[in-house]
């Protein structure tokens, strides 16, 4: 069992695998909810998450695929940002972040 510190959401094994590879490593913070080590902070911010907006920003196209091609994937969606909704900005206020609502929103 896995889950994106950034995003306060569980993963499958196979996408924590992707997920813990650079350049993903940095982005979504994931761990072994087992196996690592967790101090109460990011115990804190894993509790407080915002899967629900995340979800919504991030869970469409979810490929039905082999690593290499989830690996590509998962680039195109946490560095390339190219699955956000319309009218969220590209640059987020953090990695891992809904990302900020243009003035139109």
């Amino acid at each position: 069992m896995f889950v994106s510190v950034a995003f306060g959401a569980f993963v499958c094994a196979e996408c924590a695998a992707v997920h813990r590879a650079p350049p993903l490593a940095a982005l979504t913070g994931v761990r072994s909810v087992v196996h690592d080590e967790w101090d109460d902070a990011t115990v804190r911010r894993v509790l407080g998450g915002n899967a629900a907006c995340n979800g919504a920003l991030y869970e469409r196209f979810v490929p039905d695929a082999w690593r290499a091609a989830r690996a590509a994937w998962a680039r195109a969606k946490y560095v390339e940002r190219l699955f956000l909704l319309p009218g969220v900005a590209r640059d987020a206020d953090a990695p891992g972040g809904a990302g900020r609502r243009g003035a139109d929103a």
